[in-house]
């Protein structure tokens, strides 16, 4: 009867035993649970504390692990999009500063010459006077130029109603004139569907890298190819200058190669650009077609 009331006292205290041990994994269960929900809705806990080295120590461990390798990317996410923000901004403030300069130095000269030319008119001779109007007609000839000019870098009215090869073939007639440059293009494939976005970005990145060319490369001739199949968008660029190395170049500012980065990014495309001393630069861009991240949002202008 002893022996028996010693094994009942044994079996209870073994059930006690295992019913306090439940009540702590249920305890810790819990707390992992409420943790994963918090991780799920970007509350990041401090680490969990493990009490023991069963499974749910381990589990404890594993879950402590995964928090911080997530908190660490969601910092190095939000510090890129931060970078990207500050990239927006920074292009968007060059270019008003770019635009304030073409439009005091070079209209706003313009304009105060005329007013010159017109107050003279004043003192002069018929003759003279014709002459000065001749003049005068020339001078506005050269600020509506320029205001074309300056509209078309802003906005190139030409992609609101014609296909990215014509607004190409346009920008790289400007580039010959202004240049020298011997640009080579050839599209194959239907460009007519293109988000107008997709157009723009691409359009600005295609500028950027013949700024790009026309500033630093020393180069004689660049050849582009635009290639559009079902679900990808390619572009090729290469000219003949003097190259360059990228990792080099890449921490140097203004050279346009982050903004033509940023611009790819955007696109959720891939850009890669090989270039060595002396062999030239080949710029090549992988866009896909149809892209939610894109397609229906706004962009910034520039």
């Amino acid at each position: 009867m002893k022996k028996f009331s010693l094994r009942k006292n044994r079996t209870l205290i073994m059930f006690f035993g295992l019913y306090i041990k439940s009540k702590k994994m249920v305890k810790s269960l819990d707390v992992l649970k409420n943790s994963m929900i918090n991780l799920g809705e970007g509350r990041f806990d401090p680490d969990l504390p493990v009490d023991a080295h069963d499974e749910i120590g381990l589990l404890t461990e594993s879950f402590n692990t995964m928090a911080r390798q997530i908190k660490e990317k969601t910092t190095e996410l939000q510090m890129e999009r931060f970078g990207r923000m500050r990239s927006v901004f920074d292009g968007e403030e060059m270019e008003r500063q770019r635009l304030s300069r073409e439009l005091h130095d070079g209209i706003g000269q313009s304009l105060i010459a005329i007013k010159l030319r017109l107050e003279n008119l004043l003192y002069q001779d018929g003759k003279e006077i014709h002459n000065s109007i001749h003049e005068l007609k020339n001078y506005f000839d050269q600020i509506i130029d320029e205001i074309r000019r300056i509209s078309n870098n802003l906005m190139p009215s030409v992609l609101e109603v014609f296909s990215i090869p014509i607004a190409f073939r346009n920008l790289f007639s400007e580039t010959e004139e202004h240049s020298g440059l011997r640009i080579y293009f050839e599209a194959t494939g239907n460009f007519d569907d293109l988000d107008k976005k997709i157009k723009t970005y691409i359009y600005r990145l295609t500028q950027e890298a013949l700024n790009n060319i026309v500033k630093h490369a020393e180069a004689h001739e660049v050849r582009v190819n635009l290639l559009r199949d079902t679900n990808e968008l390619k572009l090729i660029i290469h000219d003949d200058g003097k190259g360059f190395l990228p990792e080099t170049l890449e921490k140097e500012s203004g050279n346009g190669i982050h903004n033509m980065r940023e611009r790819a990014s955007l696109l959720n495309g891939q850009i890669e650009i090989i270039s060595s001393p002396f062999k030239g630069t080949t710029i090549r861009l992988n866009v896909p077609i149809i892209d939610t991240y894109v397609k229906d949002q706004d962009f910034p202008r520039g």
